[in-house]
């Protein structure tokens, strides 16, 4: 751990000059709807695993790729420094796992453009994201990366938003769980990165987290129909426990 908090505090500068130069392969058309898998091309002898998600996760917050991957480069050495391979360490941070600190990252990029030397005009992309993953799974993938049980994660989804995902606050707003109550998101799979966040930020969930959680939950998110709401999603839950409800 000597050599992290060394690490801390060293100029991050970029020591590689190697261009990935098929990186961007698309013209961008203004409004155009993409999946993440079209939206960018690769080298893919560069660091494809790591490129995939950052791809990915640009696609989702709409942000230009080269310039998401030039800051991260910068902050890891062109992915190559011991604190990010052996600990998922982007700049000053450690993180628990890969996807997660590429997540956090180009999430915070997407929030605070100004803390990397841009504007939000300037790193926008100018494609709009449509996730072709319903919503059992794009809970099953963040879930996973937030290390948090997806059940629970879903059955609040489901006591909210109703079992087929239908409420107009999902469709129209994105909002896949009551989230303030109306907060709108850009996309989808943005309202479920930000409400799956939350509760492991805010409420504390963990992977060892049963349904016992919702009584937490209830008290602070729904506390005046608490009863009718922790019965509810309960039930939403031992049907997912019970394979009753599948994850597609």
């Amino acid at each position: 751990m000597e050599k992290i908090e060394k690490l801390k505090f060293k100029k991050r500068v970029l020591t590689s000059t190697l261009g990935l130069t098929t990186l961007l392969s698309l013209t961008p058309i203004s409004s155009e709807k993409v999946s993440a898998s079209e939206f960018i091309n690769y080298d893919i002898n560069y660091n494809y695993d790591v490129l995939s998600d950052i791809n990915h996760y640009c696609a989702v917050y709409n942000l230009k790729p080269e310039l998401v991957v030039d800051i991260i480069k910068n902050r890891t050495y062109d992915f190559g420094d011991v604190a990010w391979g052996q600990y998922n360490m982007i700049g000053y941070k450690i993180y628990d796992n890969k996807k997660l600190a590429l997540l956090e990252v180009i999430k915070d990029i997407h929030d605070n453009p100004k803390s990397y030397g841009y504007t939000k005009e300037e790193i926008k992309s100018n494609y709009i994201y449509e996730s072709t993953n319903t919503p059992e799974m794009m809970v099953e993938e963040y879930a996973s990366i937030y290390d948090i049980p997806s059940e629970i994660a879903l059955a609040i989804m489901y006591s909210e938003c109703g079992r087929e995902m239908n409420s107009h606050n999902y469709l129209v707003n994105n909002n896949p769980a009551g989230i303030g109550p109306h907060m709108h998101f850009e996309n989808k799979e943005v309202g479920i990165i930000y409400f799956i966040d939350m509760l492991k930020t805010k409420y504390g969930c963990n992977n060892e987290s049963t349904n016992e959680f919702f009584d937490l939950v209830a008290k602070k998110y729904c506390n005046e129909n608490k009863e009718h709401w922790v019965s509810m999603t309960n039930s939403f839950y031992n049907d997912i426990k019970n394979n009753k409800v599948l994850v597609k």
